[in-house]
């Protein structure tokens, strides 16, 4: 994305992200797990979510994360098989709510 480039942060995560996975596919590692994040789907309204469902992110740091699945995806041959773990954040100090996380969203619905 290019509003990524703007934040040090994001473009770093994902650059180096990048990075990491062309370094391991150079190294003859056979299968690289990717540490997404379920952030990349924003926040889920009314229904469970899937991996087929579009993206809504709503931080550079989700930002990152896309950005970092489009740079190892295409690494992707017959002897380097890259995945994507898109883990919730379950817990963790915030000044706000987050709203837009997994964890909180399930909590906040029942």
């Amino acid at each position: 994305m290019a509003s990524l480039e703007k934040f040090s942060t994001g473009s770093i995560n994902a650059r180096g992200s990048a990075a990491l996975a062309r370094t391991a596919k150079a190294a003859g590692v056979p299968r690289f797990l990717f540490s997404s994040s379920c952030s990349i789907y924003g926040r889920a309204e009314d229904r469970p979510l899937g991996e087929q469902d579009a993206l809504n992110q709503v931080s550079v740091y989700a930002d990152s994360k896309i950005t970092a699945e489009e740079g190892i995806a295409p690494l992707a041959d017959a002897n380097f098989s890259p995945g994507d773990l898109r883990n919730a954040t379950a817990f963790g100090h915030s000044p706000m709510p987050r709203i837009e996380l997994a964890a909180n969203n399930l909590l906040g619905s029942v």
